[in-house]
């Protein structure tokens, strides 16, 4: 059974990894990504809604992202490099993501912050 899942850290790395794996077992997936991303775009495919926004400054786009979603998958700050700046960037997206979910009463959470992680989901 598909699921749409709601991706915020998506354009790198673990982020990227789980979309790709999560459109593989053929769920929808709703992508906020970052209007100033150094990442390379992702790859188009039927079940993929990009979201231009970010998750601190643009609470309509995170709004949107999670608008028809029933898990959330976030990996905001996942990196080798810690830093009080990350932290803090961290902090503040997690925040607006909880206030936003708490008025959609949506309660999946899944948080990923391990860089090695083979990520299986069906």
């Amino acid at each position: 059974m598909s699921k749409t899942i709601a991706v915020f850290g998506g354009n790198r790395s673990v982020g990227r990894h789980f979309i790709e794996q999560a459109l593989a077992h053929g769920h929808k997936i709703r992508a906020l990504i970052r209007p100033n991303s150094k990442s390379p775009p992702l790859n188009p495919h039927e079940n993929l809604t990009i979201i231009i926004g970010d998750a601190i400054t643009s609470p309509a786009a995170v709004s949107e992202t999670l608008s028809t979603a029933s898990i959330v998958f976030t990996s905001i700050g996942a990196t080798t490099i810690k830093s009080a700046k990350k932290d803090f960037i961290s902090y503040n997206a997690q925040k607006v993501l909880n206030e936003a979910m708490i008025k959609r009463w949506l309660r999946g959470w899944c948080m990923n912050m391990v860089r090695s992680l083979k990520l299986n989901i069906r």
